[in-house]
């Protein structure tokens, strides 16, 4: 729409709102019921005088707007309807007006070429690289794949003169950020750890990072979303979070602030070796949900209003002496716990697969070698069905590559042809192992076994 120019049209949409009989669906034959303001420049709203709009068909209207109501640069359109429960909308809601003598045709061929230096894997941007040394603006040139900028304060310069609100970044970048970037997209070329942002303690209300390495600290009061990033502390300091992050690695320490609720969706252990990433909470409350989290993860700061629901794809789940013991906490998948306060009294594990109760079973069950054992066995008779009683059993082992030898164990019957071996150090001093049971008049038994140290 040209700027102070009459006779120019606006056009509104009109749909059945909620309650309404068609809800959803266009409205006709309104026209009489609909009316509009108008607001130039953000000042106060003026009633359009064009009293009534024109119908178009398919909810569609019209107003024909004067040349006082296009003077100013942007324009923004309240329609209503007094029909009940219709809800009608600027088609668009608001406009930047053109001044008269804009050539929008060759402008807008010269921009649409430039504009294609910009194009990325994921819409328009601009290309950033810390290691090139260019801070030059000129549209259509600098920030292309070829020459990207070097610093934010450029690439923001080069981002609203193209309209973006996406930066690509590459060539082993580390940037901190210095100014608000509040619903914006970030995407790293390579490795995750290839490019590192410094959230610089300012809002970065639902942007989203992509491919890339995070730290420091977030400002704002929302949650932004990451997704296959490593988050990090940085050389100094802390990095705090209020984040809704999918695959993405901890690489060793970082704070969620709990006054927004967290969600880490596939996340994993980026330490090495046996070392576990630390989760600290902060703020009195909220709660954090680890989904699928791969590795170890070390719980910390947890408060008594902190709400964790936890879910382990194998790894190790540590509860720092730092919690308070009457956080609400959810445990969940397949793991290993380990408790270092005085006891989770709101700890519900009934869905977790504890590993270390699994193998402390195991290890009570199985033959450790160079160690006395107790082992029940079946005895049957020679018709290889009726069970043995009143049996004198005799045993025999062979050890490693040894020959059969007396047991030094001895032997009790139980009853219902169930006997007791209660086996010596000596029966098990191998690796490998044997047992034969003997007894006249039945079948031998015989149990074959691998220690354990």
């Amino acid at each position: 729409m040209q700027k102070n120019t009459a006779s120019q049209k606006w056009t509104i949409f009109a749909f059945g709102g909620p309650g309404h009989a068609n809800e959803g669906q266009p409205i006709t034959g309104d026209a009489a019921n609909i009316t509009a303001n108008l607001r130039l420049d953000g000042g106060a709203a003026d009633t359009v005088d064009d009293v009534n709009p024109t119908e178009l068909e398919d909810g569609y209207y019209f107003f024909n707007t004067t040349q006082a109501e296009t003077n100013a640069d942007l324009l923004h359109i309240s329609p209503e309807s007094s029909t009940p429960n219709v809800v009608v909308i600027g088609v668009p809601g608001a406009i930047y007006t053109t001044p008269t003598s804009f050539n929008s045709s060759a402008l807008s061929t010269a921009l649409a070429l430039s504009l294609l230096n910009y194009l990325g894997p994921y819409g328009y941007g601009i290309y950033i690289n810390s290691n090139v040394g260019n801070t030059n603006v000129v549209v259509g040139e600098d920030g292309t794949f070829g020459n990207p900028v070097s610093t934010l304060i450029a690439a923001r310069t080069l981002a609203s003169a193209i309209g973006a609100r996406v930066y690509y970044v590459k060539g082993n970048s580390s940037f901190t950020v210095a100014a608000p970037h509040d619903d914006w997209d970030w995407y790293g070329f390579g490795h995750k750890t290839h490019n590192l942002i410094n959230l610089g303690n300012q809002d970065h209300d639902h942007s989203r990072f992509y491919n890339m390495t995070l730290e420091g600290l977030q400002g704002g009061i929302e949650r932004f979303h990451a997704e296959n990033c490593a988050l990090q502390a940085p050389p100094t300091g802390l990095t705090v979070l209020h984040i809704d992050g999918l695959r993405c690695g901890i690489v060793d320490d970082i704070t969620l602030d709990t006054s927004n609720n967290n969600i880490l969706i596939d996340s994993y252990s980026l330490v090495p070796a046996t070392g576990t990433p630390i989760v600290r909470a902060s703020g009195s409350s909220g709660s954090l949900i680890m989904n699928g989290h791969k590795g170890g993860v070390d719980l910390r700061d947890l408060s008594a209003s902190h709400n964790l629901t936890v879910n382990i794809d194998g790894g190790q789940c540590i509860f720092d002496a730092s919690c308070n013991i009457n956080a609400t906490v959810s445990l969940r998948g397949i793991g290993t716990k380990t408790d270092n306060t005085a006891g989770m009294n709101n700890l519900e594990e009934a869905a977790f697969i504890n590993m270390s109760k699994i193998l402390d079973l195991l290890d009570d069950l199985a033959i450790k070698k160079n160690t006395a054992f107790t082992l029940h066995f079946p005895m049957v008779l020679s018709d290889h069905v009726t069970p043995g009683t009143g049996l004198t059993v005799t045993g025999e082992r062979v050890l490693d590559s040894g020959v059969f030898v007396s047991v030094a164990g001895t032997f009790t019957e139980i009853g219902s042809g169930m006997y007791r071996f209660n086996a010596l150090a000596a029966d098990s001093n191998g690796d490998m192992g044997t047992w034969k049971f003997s007894a006249a008049g039945a079948d031998d038994a015989k149990v074959t076994f691998k220690t354990i140290v």
